[in-house]
């Protein structure tokens, strides 16, 4: 990765030979995209190192772009104090529509960042300098990945409530599914609206719910399928179906053991489906073992998500 600085955020940064510009967004994106590829490659190889080592730099880029627009902004509140002293040496200098120009897009941007601020508030219990950090990141998270104000929002405050993390900590998870490319179909904010409370009532963390759903893409599941299959599997095993106990018997997995630790809370529903992802991946993708666990434990979606990402859920953690 090359990096050739013209100023704050007028930026060139080449990966694998492609030149990409303007900054936090363009350089997300290709970090984003360079993950995925990462996980497309045999770890150990030649390649594999060398994309290791090409994603470690541009994601360290990145941080430093984060960090470099932060201070900026500390710079421009300094600059607010004293610009009643320097006010005439501006117009002196500057054309009086250039002088217009540049504090209308200011104040555009004050606007918006209000409004903004204001719909946080009345969603959340943050105020004073919590509240403004929360909505500086929502801002420039939007900017950078293209996305609505609005809806990375709703978002984070789902996954937030949902989970029960704070919203600062949702919107950093959020930003990492981001990074991880989870958002290459362009729904994963409608995901995360939406799943939180299904993949909690199944086990899931806040953690691993963003993590399944940047596999999800990985394994290239451009739909709800494989959520949908998380969804299916955790009523099948709830209800301990005598499908679903067959099936589990049938691959080496006591179906009674697993009814009492999911009567007393000793394991959840994941956790189970990890377990049955595991032993899958021991088996023959095409034996009829397999087959079983898949139709009468995760149903038609599971077949539709397949073999390869049913049995990798067990790598979530």
């Amino acid at each position: 990765m090359a990096i050739k600085r013209k100023g704050v955020w007028d930026i060139d940064i080449v990966i694998n030979g492609k030149k990409v510009k303007n900054t936090l967004r363009g350089v997300g994106a290709e970090v984003g995209r360079l993950n995925a590829d990462l996980k497309k490659l045999t770890p150990g190889t030649k390649e594999f190192v060398k994309k290791s080592a090409e994603l470690k730099k541009a994601r360290k880029h990145y941080q430093s772009i984060r960090k470099e627009i932060n201070g900026t902004s500390s710079a421009l509140g300094k600059m607010k104090k004293s610009l009643g002293a320097i006010g005439p040496m501006i117009l002196a200098t500057f054309s009086i529509t250039a002088v217009i120009a540049f504090f209308k897009n200011i104040i555009n941007g004050i606007s918006v960042l209000r409004k903004l601020k204001g719909t946080i508030s009345q969603i959340t219990d943050l105020q004073g300098e919590d509240l403004d950090r929360v909505t500086s990141k929502v801002k420039a998270m939007a900017d950078t990945f293209e996305s609505d104000t609005k809806k990375m929002t709703e978002s984070a405050n789902n996954l937030s409530k949902t989970m029960g993390i704070d919203f600062m900590e949702a919107l950093d998870l959020i930003e990492q599914g981001f990074l991880d490319g989870a958002d290459a179909n362009g729904d994963f904010l409608d995901k995360v609206r939406e799943y939180p409370a299904l993949l909690k009532e199944a086990g899931f963390s806040a953690e691993q719910s963003i993590a399944l759903m940047s596999q999800e893409i990985k394994q290239g599941i451009y739909s709800d399928k494989g959520v949908d299959a998380i969804k299916e599997a955790n009523l099948r095993l709830r209800e301990m179906t005598p499908a679903a106990a067959e099936a589990l018997n049938a691959i080496g997995l006591s179906s009674k053991k697993i009814q009492k630790e999911l009567t007393s809370g000793s394991k959840t529903t994941f956790e189970i489906i990890q377990k049955v992802s595991k032993r899958m991946a021991t088996l023959p993708p095409q034996s009829k073992l397999v087959g079983q666990a898949i139709a009468d434990i995760f149903g038609g979606p599971g077949e539709d998500a397949g073999i390869k990402y049913l049995s990798n859920l067990h790598s979530i953690d």
